[in-house]
């Protein structure tokens, strides 16, 4: 499988605007659609600090983030989850 930028472009909201350049990613990074409807429905439903409560929001969001991590081991075939750590 072969990595086509213009198919992957079409994931990026932002980088529809033809006139737009964007050359800034090693300060700051456009995100794709699906990331910004995650970053929406966490900050609207769900948005709590992680491993920080016992109440339902807290724990909701650390169900979230935990399933993330263990999504991104498997997205790159870490051993374990415990190897992801987000900064």
């Amino acid at each position: 499988m072969s990595f086509d930028p213009t198919v992957v472009k079409k994931d990026f909201p932002i980088l529809q605007d033809p006139d737009l350049v964007f050359l800034d990613s090693a300060a700051s990074s456009q995100r794709p659609q699906q990331v910004l409807d995650a970053m929406d429905d966490l900050y609207s439903s769900a948005y709590a600090n992680v491993h920080r409560g016992a109440y339902d929001l807290a724990v909701k969001a650390t169900q979230r983030y935990e399933s993330a991590r263990k999504s991104v081991a498997t997205f790159i075939n870490a051993a374990s989850d415990k190897e992801i750590v987000f900064t």
